[in-house]
């Protein structure tokens, strides 16, 4: 095999544990190699795979059955979050309607089946999947008024800088496609994601940059941040989480190889299946009560 195709093989990989990220970060020559050293940063839409393996981050992928939301300190939230949806009847309305294979549903999850139809029958706008997948995250927190959060169809530019070179600073940029925001103080509580095909590498490439942005631009909630996500017809949960390590390396540059962030990414929901939605519902409102 040449060389160019062995590097092509490699730039297609994306690693799951901070050993395999160890092996494509001397495959690809980055030893001792920080972002704040690597003189071209792209911005979302164009970062390059070099530019994803300096975030030092590890991407694993689960499928739904493996959620558990003790493990990302959501456990009552999710309890509760399960029971309003079943007392709600207007989401069950929702559920009945994809049960059923029709588009009737109650109240805001009645417009919601109809802009789904646009979505489920052309595929091809991004824009339709975001408006709708954020219209579904807005139906399903109002079904609890107690909500602290609340999603967001405006756009946030998130900026990670790295120094100085030549005088400019370093660093990159990254624009939501919509985010939940706290209601007292605007923070950000999770990021929203969403494409018109399943997912690529670029998707796991553009949702590091994003994450790194975030962290970069505001450093709370720390050691965990949330990314919501549809694709096609699928959705996904991402929870990225990172230590101290971590941060010394994006924040200080600190070279030694202790930790990685990892994003452990959920999926998929199949919004065509009732119980997927009813699954995927309740892991949605525990984020935003």
């Amino acid at each position: 095999m040449s060389t160019a195709s062995a590097s092509q093989d490699l730039s297609e990989q994306v690693p799951a544990t901070m050993e395999q990220w160890k092996e494509l970060e001397t495959a690809m020559y980055l030893d001792n190699k920080s972002l704040k050293g690597c003189q071209t940063l792209a911005p979302r839409s164009k970062v390059t795979y070099e530019q994803f393996l300096l975030f030092r981050t590890v991407i694993s992928k689960k499928e739904p059955a493996e959620f558990d939301p003790a493990s990302f300190g959501l456990k009552e939230k999710h309890d509760r979050a399960t029971q309003l949806l079943k007392a709600s009847d207007q989401f069950q309305s929702y559920v009945n309607a994809i049960k059923m294979d029709t588009f009737y549903a109650k109240d805001a999850f009645g417009l919601l089946r109809h802009s789904q139809r646009e979505v489920l029958g052309l595929r091809k706008d991004e824009r339709a999947v975001n408006m709708t997948f954020i219209s579904l995250l807005q139906a399903i927190s109002n079904t609890y008024p107690g909500c602290k959060s609340w999603w967001r169809f405006s756009r946030h530019l998130l900026t990670a800088t790295f120094g100085h070179f030549g005088g400019k600073t370093r660093g990159f940029t990254a624009t939501t496609k919509g985010q939940l925001q706290d209601k007292g103080t605007d923070q950000i509580v999770a990021i929203v994601d969403s494409t018109v095909e399943a997912p690529t590498l670029q998707v796991d490439i553009y949702e590091a940059s994003q994450i790194v942005a975030w962290v970069k631009s505001y450093p709370e909630p720390k050691y965990q941040r949330i990314v919501v996500a549809q694709h096609d017809c699928e959705f996904y949960v991402t929870f990225a989480e990172y230590d101290d390590d971590w941060l010394a390396y994006l924040n200080r540059s600190l070279l030694e190889l202790k930790s990685v962030m990892s994003m452990n990414r959920f999926g998929p929901w199949d919004l065509r299946n009732w119980q997927d939605v009813e699954e995927v519902a309740a892991i949605f409102l525990a984020i935003a009560i």
